[in-house]
């Protein structure tokens, strides 16, 4: 499914705004003539397989970039009532879905009759999955765990789909000693009861500790009668609260089962108790080559869950649009460079199996958007009154692809007042000021000498370092200094 063309009418900052999608459209709704033209756009230059597009939408904070995916969110969730027209397209056809009032297949303007037109009703009620990408980590597992898997499929470039689950009883123990600090007094109901703490010191069995993590994590309290161990009013407590925990005899023969195990040949007894108690157990994933999941970075598990949750909803089948709200947002620098790179990789290992993808992403890294032509970016920007408006493109009509980022960061939809930090610029700025002889915080010159020394732009430095010469000019004896010091310099080479 390839999203062709939105227009809304009115949501938050966006007002009366259409935007296209897809480069190898041009749409536009005039509402006062209430009229919708689609043109080929003749100028397309296909860089992504045919069945994905990716799109890339960007401004500044508070244009509406994210507003935008919530419209579309809305659509699909039926939330959006006559606010709305929405063009996609799926195979052959485009397919027109409009809640403007009033709006008729006869009113619509089409100079092209290669694709087939539908108008559909208010009562249209195509929605995405709930296809909310999640990085915590039992989801991320639980999703591995019942993947239609083939562990030969390379999901980045540093990590393959893992094959292989291991397990052991560490986090039992470090949640337990946690927990035996300081046994929380207000979780215990005992009329007897005078010590400001419980001993926990004595319990040595994993399956006890096991017991008294979950009812700290998910009980609401605890309840001794006098003749009760805290292991027997653990018990109580946690079949009180309804929470569900295996017997003794499951539990070592579950855990035993799991600690080094194939995944498909895990039974569904074994994969419910993985995904239950997650939490208490130390979980490591390991792929066919024998990279494991704990030893990725921040920036590649980040990468990694993102990814597995796209291919976990790509091989559910159909056509399908990802709606991604700055999906580089905690990645390095050079996990944004790669970023368009891996999910291109993983995307041309499916394209032969799976119908239309759109991912749709909204970003501030220039790195993202030099891996994206121009035609494939959707600019915002706002007007005199705040309202979302989408422009052109970059300053100048620059062209996205291949940039440098240095070009990039530098157009205002990133760095309008320059790459420099603001601390950095008040201080240079007050070197200026003094040297200018103008009120400036910088106390002396050799204040200002200091702050010229360390400033990193060799032609900044250069302009600073002439301006303070000229303002300073060398005494006679400096000067015979400096050439006495260059000569033995000389001498000693």
């Amino acid at each position: 499914m390839e999203l062709v063309y939105l227009w809304v009418e009115k949501y938050k900052n966006i007002h009366r705004q259409g935007f296209n999608f897809s480069p190898r459209f041009r749409c536009e709704y005039d509402p006062d003539i209430n009229e919708l033209v689609i043109d080929e756009n003749d100028d397309y230059v296909d860089i992504f397989p045919d069945n994905i597009n990716v799109t890339a939408i960007v401004g500044k904070n508070g244009s509406g970039k994210s507003s935008v995916l919530q419209v579309l969110d809305n659509i699909f969730i039926n939330l959006l009532n006559k606010q709305y027209i929405l063009i996609y397209r799926e195979k052959d056809k485009n397919i027109v879905v409009s809640n403007i009032e009033n709006l008729s297949k006869d009113e619509l303007s089409f100079p092209f009759d290669k694709y087939k037109i539908l108008i559909l009703d208010n009562n249209h009620n195509y929605r995405l999955s709930d296809n909310l990408i999640s990085l915590d980590k039992l989801k991320i597992f639980t999703k591995i765990l019942y993947l239609d898997r083939n562990t030969n499929f390379e999901l980045t470039t540093f990590m393959y789909i893992p094959n292989k689950i291991e397990a052991n009883i560490k986090n039992i123990d470090k949640i337990f000693n946690d927990i035996k600090k300081n046994f929380p007094i207000d979780k215990v109901k005992r009329s007897s009861f005078k010590n400001n703490r419980i001993s926990l010191h004595n319990i040595t069995e994993q399956y006890d500790k096991f017991l008294i993590c979950l009812f700290y994590h998910y009980a609401e309290a605890i309840t001794f009668n006098d003749t009760d161990t805290i292991v027997d009013a653990t018990r109580k407590s946690l079949m009180v609260n309804n929470i569900k925990y295996p017997t003794k005899d499951d539990f070592n023969r579950l855990f035993k089962n799991i600690e080094e195990r194939y995944i498909n040949e895990l039974n569904e007894e074994e994969k419910i108790f993985i995904t239950e108690y997650i939490n208490f157990f130390e979980i490591d994933l390991i792929d066919n080559q024998g990279k494991k999941y704990n030893q990725l970075s921040t920036g590649e598990r980040n990468i990694f869950g993102e990814f597995i949750n796209i291919f976990h909803y790509i091989k559910s089948g159909n056509s399908k649009i990802f709606l991604l709200d700055e999906p580089d947002n905690t990645l390095h620098p050079n996990w944004q460079k790669q970023y368009i790179n891996e999910l291109s990789i993983m995307l041309n290992k499916l394209n032969s199996s799976y119908d239309k993808l759109h991912f749709i992403l909204t970003t501030h890294s220039p790195f993202l958007l030099s891996d994206i032509p121009k035609q494939n970016i959707i600019f915002l920007d706002t007007d005199e009154e705040g309202k979302c408006k989408v422009v052109d493109g970059l300053n100048d009509k620059k062209e996205t692809f291949g940039a440098n980022i240095h070009t990039l960061l530098s157009d205002s939809f990133f760095m309008e007042d320059g790459l420099m930090g603001e601390f950095a610029k008040d201080k240079i700025n007050n070197v200026i000021k003094f040297l200018k002889n103008e009120k400036s915080d910088i106390k002396d010159k050799d204040e200002a000498k200091k702050i010229i020394e360390i400033i990193g732009e060799p032609f900044l430095k250069q302009k600073l370092e002439q301006m303070y010469k000229n303002k300073y000019p060398k005494s006679k004896e400096e000067k015979i200094q400096e050439l006495e010091a260059e000569l033995e310099r000389l001498k000693n080479d």
